[in-house]
């Protein structure tokens, strides 16, 4: 019997003829349900969620605005797409009504396709009966091959999504009960489309379709054995794998008999599956109470965040406002200018530069609060120190202190190609990143001494000097030692003139940009990107040493094909992030035509972007088209290698300007990839076959690994004879409009905005990292040691900070939580057993894989904090790291922020990821897992007197690539070693030596 369900409309609730929504499983064929119900006229979504964000159960043909309430709805109890425990989520009519109107407007009939709905179903049901006649297609397909999708694309472990398929079909047959409904089993409603499209228009209350265009609109889009049925995982709960399979064979026979099951056929399924998933509900239980109050305190610190936002404005504005008025001092010549001079010559080497792109404001992220936090700290900095402590102070904000941290850290990208040429790999993944809000700086390989330039907003174009270089010599061998030095002094120069974050990522794309990048200071966290076009087959070069220690050594390897990462990951993680298309490009506006003489009738059109050299196989094209009259073969690029056509019908155009591929692909009827068979082109992701599909142009290509995952959008050819084979069959398909909306959506799904967004995920993932310092006094020094961690920007990008209070008095407490509370990452840890005892307290506290004890007179340099983690990752055997530091013997050297990051740099300049065996105390500064707590007993070593080697069975050492200075010799009490002599005004930088100093 159908529910009663409430009619109670929202003041804006648009009325429509037909409503359908298809309930389901993902990876269960909603997709094809929903391209069945768009050549039957329902509307499908005019915005619609990344297609290639599968992780998040949207596709192609998931409504944007609908999805992301749902996510909403689902987080409200601490839930996401795969619950599967029951929901009780009341309505929210307003916002449903929103989220439709947003993605479908006014359409009189539309096609609701979010796996998420299945979850909803009773809150939805409530909003869309009163609006027009509602009607479900429940998708059904095997467990084991949505097992096999969920585990090849989610990562989902096969019990779970077993789990999951029972509660999303028992869910979808039981609260759809009493609805116009049918249950579609996937792939059979392929076969025979016309029974399968009369059985959606039944359940839309529409007559059978008569149009056979409307059979033909909706045929399979790939393959039957790439996606119609496959491989069954099979799980290892026997139980699991039978109330699945029993399951499934119920619903597929009702399915193919036209009928679903009723409430009293599937109660037994229920009690059996809440038997089986009793544990795994109870777990997911606790996850979500705990995700629930998770939210609760990010809501909080996203209402902190609005609040900082509008200081930032304030100050923003503020700040204008005093810069207009000191430049109408200055040219009215008034005799305040003298005054104002010194305030603004002397600003810190931090404050951006008036050529550079402004970096977002503090506020620009709801965890970034460094704008405020360093007002409380100045604030309370400035009063008097007590008698006999020394006055630390803090340094003093710079007049635009509203945007001293940015949540988004500078890329520089070191390019093997230059910037003023045919967009590759660098220039999509800069303009993205750019986009994105980084700011972006462009490395040519070509020396000279011209100055960077904007070459497209938020990008800057590098070059390396010219000075002290070999005449002749560029980026094309190994620069020499005093070369390296050179350009590494530059290099730093630079991040000084220009404000470079605090944390800032280098994607090194050449092994030659490797021998100057290795040498930077931690501050700059290298990315290793080894792309196809530097592969070298066999080749024993320095160049292969180089690219083979970048991989070694580089924070972050990430590569562009799946057969590079298959050979790479047996050496170390890495990430794979391939080619995209340029949607832009062919969605920008008119084409412009490509000049081509007409073409007569019967001739097929083949083309070829890319360079005519050695990997391009000049035999095969020849032959086919010396074999083939009716081809017409065009070949744009450039041509460095023997190729003399001779034939009438093959032409070479040369380069073809960026702009100008829109048309040339338009005038195409076939485009080709004819790679010879090699190494490179077995790890090649050629970046042309997503062009190829942006514009809707089916490609046929020798066998290239990377491309077997497009299915049909490409055609495989070997000979002359299979290829011009390959080249008719495309070209027929070419006349289907369905195969030029195939191909567009596949490049959809690869476009490079996600590839810059998988970037940034790479270069920002990192362990949960907890620092903990005791505290007992003034909160003057454990403030000034919180301000050089977050005051000035990220110097880690997931932190927390845990203020372990032994006991201060009244008044410094509240300066700590006055100061303090408004950065989120930061906490208090109240203790009244002595500094020992705090920092006990604290380490119990945290929650970070890697634990820093940190003496609140220690002031960490930027690049300080990933270099120790990175350590500890690398060497298992490694229990304790401790840094370098300053080796002055009072307190009279009480250094600012700017200065203490230039002698880091000093210091560790040339020793990235070294290390020397040494002994670290840890109530200076000292880094360790939280999983060796127990195992090293390091918490037994925190004891008063100097401390020794503290951890059993672990070695301890000094890391060479990360600076803490001191303002005072007592904290550094049990510190054993002096290490480099070098002050801050020390002229001589230290030198590129691969050797600990």
């Amino acid at each position: 019997m159908k529910a009663p369900h409430s009619t109670q409309q929202s003041p804006r609730m648009t009325p429509r003829d037909g409503t359908l929504i298809i309930l389901g499983m993902p990876r269960s064929g909603g997709s094809f349900l929903a391209q069945a119900a768009d050549a039957m006229g329902f509307a499908l979504p005019s915005r619609r969620a990344q297609p290639a964000d599968i992780s998040s159960g949207g596709d192609a043909f998931a409504p944007l605005a609908v999805q992301h309430l749902n996510d909403s709805l689902l987080a409200r109890k601490g839930a996401w797409w795969g619950r599967i425990a029951p929901l009780d989520i009341a309505p929210d009519p307003g916002a449903m009504q929103q989220a439709l109107q947003a993605d479908f407007g006014n359409a009189p009939r539309i096609a609701i396709k979010d796996p998420r709905l299945t979850l909803l179903i009773p809150a939805w049901r409530q909003l869309l009966e009163p609006l027009a006649p509602l009607g479900a297609l429940i998708t059904l397909r095997h467990p084991g091959e949505v097992a096999t999708s969920l585990a090849r694309t989610n990562g989902i472990p096969a019990d779970a999504a077993f789990l999951m398929w029972v509660h999303y079909l028992l869910t979808a047959l039981e609260d759809s009960e009493g609805m116009s409904r049918a249950l579609i089993l996937f792939p059979d409603w392929v076969d025979d489309l016309d029974h399968t499209l009369a059985r959606i228009a039944s359940v839309a209350g529409l007559p059978p379709p008569a149009d056979p265009a409307t059979v033909e609109m909706v045929a399979p889009r790939f393959r039957a054995d790439a996606v119609h049925g496959g491989q069954q995982l099979r799980i290892i709960d026997p139980e699991l794998d039978l109330l699945a399979g029993d399951l499934f064979t119920l619903a597929a026979r009702h399915a193919r008999d036209g009928s679903v099951p009723d409430r009293t056929e599937i109660a037994p399924f229920r009690i059996r599956f809440d038997t089986l998933s009793a544990s795994a509900r109870g777990t997911e239980a606790m996850a979500g109470l705990r995700i629930t109050d998770l939210q609760g305190q990010l809501n909080q610190a996203n209402v902190r965040a609005d609040r900082l936002a509008e200081d930032a404005s304030a100050l923003a504005r503020a700040n204008a406002a005093l810069q207009a008025e000191i430049a109408e001092l200055r040219r009215r010549g008034d005799t305040h200018a003298p005054a104002l001079e010194p305030q603004t010559d002397e600003a810190p080497a931090r404050t951006t530069p008036a050529d550079m792109t402004p970096k977002a404001a503090a506020s620009a992220h709801p965890n970034r609060s460094h704008g405020r936090l360093r007002d409380a700290i100045s604030r309370l900095l400035g009063k008097s120190a007590p008698d006999g402590e020394p006055d630390l102070g803090a340094p003093s904000p710079p007049a635009d202190s509203d945007q001293m941290g940015t949540a988004k850290p500078d890329i520089f990208i070191l390019s093997p190609l230059a910037w003023h040429g045919r967009p590759r790999r660098p220039h999509h993944l800069a303009l993205e990143l750019a986009k994105a809000g980084h700011r972006v700086f462009f490395a040519e390989p070509i020396t000279g001494d011209a100055p960077p330039q904007e070459v497209a907003p938020g990008i800057h174009l590098l070059r390396l000097p010219d000075s002290g270089k070999p005449a002749g010599a560029d980026m094309t061998t190994p620069p020499s030692p005093a070369m390296q030095r050179i350009w590494v002094d530059h290099f730093h120069r630079f991040a000084d003139r220009h404000q470079i974050s605090l944390r800032a990522h280098v994607l090194v794309m050449h092994p030659l940009w490797w021998s100057v990048a290795r040498h930077l200071s931690p501050q700059f966290q290298l990315v290793a990107d080894i792309g196809a076009e530097i592969e070298q087959d066999g080749a024993d070069d320095p160049i292969l040493r180089l690219q083979q220690q970048m991989i070694a050594e580089a924070d972050r390897v990430i590569v562009s094909s799946q057969s590079r990462q298959d050979r790479l990951s047996g050496q170390r993680p890495v990430r794979l992030i391939r080619n995209g298309a340029d949607i832009d490009l062919f969605t920008a506006g008119a084409t412009r035509d490509f000049p081509l003489e007409p073409r007569p009738e019967g001739v097929i059109r083949v083309g070829y972007i890319g360079a005519v050299a050695d990997w391009f196989d000049t035999g095969l094209v020849l032959a086919i088209a010396r074999q083939n009259p009716d081809f017409d073969i065009h070949l744009g690029g450039p041509v460095t290698t023997a190729i003399e056509p001779d034939l009438p019908n093959v032409r070479l155009h040369g380069e073809i300007p960026h702009a100008d591929l829109p048309g040339f692909l338009a005038a195409m009827d076939v485009m080709m990839i004819p790679f010879r068979p090699s190494a490179r082109a077995r790890a090649s992701e050629p970046i042309k076959f997503y062009d190829h599909a942006a514009a809707g142009k089916p490609t046929v290509a020798t066998a290239l690994p990377e491309l077997a995952r497009a299915g049909d959008t490409v055609l495989i050819a070997t000979d002359p004879a299979s290829f011009a084979q390959a080249i008719r069959a495309a070209a027929d398909k070419a006349c289907d409009p369905m195969t030029a909306s195939v191909l567009r959506a596949f490049a959809l799904e690869n476009a490079w905005s996600y590839r810059a967004a998988n970037l940034v995920d790479e270069m920002e993932r990192a362990p949960l990292l907890s620092v903990v310092i005791p505290t007992q006094g003034p909160a003057a020094p454990a403030l000034t040691c919180i301000d050089m961690l977050v005051g000035h920007g990220d110097t880690y990008p997931r932190l927390e900070i845990l203020l372990a209070d032994a006991g201060s008095d009244a008044a410094a407490s509240e300066d700590l939580r006055a100061a303090t509370s408004a950065d989120s990452r930061i906490r208090i840890v109240p203790h009244g057993a002595g500094l020992d005892g705090a920092a006990k307290a604290g380490i119990a506290a945290a929650r970070g894989e890697y634990i820093l004890l940190l003496n609140p007179q220690a002031r960490i340099a930027a690049g300080a904090l990933p270099a120790m983690v990175a350590h500890l990752q690398r060497r298992p055997l490694l229990g304790l790291v401790g840094p370098l530091y300053n080796g002055l013997d009072s307190a009279q050297h009480a250094l600012d922020a700017a200065t203490i990051d230039r002698l880091a740099r000093k210091m560790t300049t040339g020793h990235r990821g070294q290390w020397t065996p040494f002994p670290v105390d840890p109530k200076f500064c000292a880094m360790f897992r939280r999983a060796d707590l127990d195992r090293a007993d390091l918490l037994a070593a925190i004891a008063p007197g100097d401390a020794g080697p503290p951890a059993k069975g672990l070695e301890t050492a000094l890391a060479e690539d990360a600076y803490v200075h001191c303002d005072t010799p007592a904290a550094r009490r049990g510190s054993r070693r002096r290490p480099r002599p070098t002050l801050p005004d020390s002229p001589a930088s230290p030198g590129l030596s691969s050797q600990g100093g």
